[in-house]
């Protein structure tokens, strides 16, 4: 879950960054510091703004000032029973290695539906369940966090599947889909590949194939350029449609 939270960082300059800007330095040495840390608690996404910057304080024997700096950022928590997506990052017997963003989530054997079946022998490895649902490396999958093991560091999650709801995002299959199909079919041009890719829609829990939309006619466009102009030589006439011209 996502929060605005007020925090306070301790920062540390060193001398030849005093002067004028020394506010400006404070600030971009903080957004380095501090976004994307994980404090064992959660996560810091984003810094928002400045709510005070101290005066420096000179440490002794060093030359370097410290300032205290507060702050708000959008912070990420995760949550037991919060829904997240997340990548495919790892696929093995014993479940699923996912990333949901900064965070780890195994999803074990035992929290995937039974009809999903682990496939070894397929390259790569998946699990599937021979009809619409296909996990292999790099699937978005939707799934649910059933516990948080919080670390000095880093933080991860144990996370299922077996809901309804849950499981491979419709654009993982579609992506997959249509890369099927271009590797099998004569494919020339990008329109075509979007004309095949509103081929395929969903209903209820399987893909089906529709008709396409009409294609267009080609037109070959006359080149009117300085060089061809007086000449006589034979020309395709400007609009003419191509399957006319080539009968000809």
């Amino acid at each position: 879950m996502f929060f605005l939270k007020e925090e306070t960082k301790v920062v540390t300059l060193h001398p030849s960054f005093f002067g004028p800007n020394v506010k400006e330095y404070l600030v971009n040495r903080l957004n380095e510091e501090e976004e994307g840390r994980c404090t064992g608690d959660h996560f810091v996404i984003c810094v928002m703004d400045m709510v005070d910057i101290g005066e420096g304080r000179v440490i002794p024997s060093s030359g370097h000032a410290e300032y205290t700096i507060k702050y708000r950022a959008i912070i990420w928590k995760p949550f037991r029973g919060e829904t997240v997506d997340a990548i495919v990052t790892s696929v093995k017997p014993t479940g699923i290695f996912t990333l949901a963003g900064p965070l780890s989530v195994f999803i074990a054997r035992k929290n995937i539906p039974s009809d999903i079946k682990w496939e070894p022998g397929t390259v790569p490895p998946q699990y599937t369940d021979h009809a619409d649902q296909v996990i292999e490396r790099g699937t978005s999958l939707r799934l649910k966090i059933l516990g948080v093991k919080p670390d000095v560091s880093a933080i991860n999650a144990i996370g299922t599947i077996k809901e309804d709801y849950l499981g491979a995002h419709l654009d993982s299959q579609m992506r997959r889909l249509l890369s099927i199909v271009s590797s099998n079919v004569n494919v020339t041009t990008a329109a075509q590949t979007r004309r095949l890719a509103g081929c395929f829609c969903e209903t209820g829990d399987s893909l089906r194939q529709r008709q396409p939309p009409p294609v267009t006619t080609a037109r070959i466009v006359n080149d009117d350029s300085d060089e061809q102009r007086g000449q006589g030589r034979n020309r395709i006439p400007a609009g003419l449609e191509a399957r006319e011209w080539a009968s000809q």
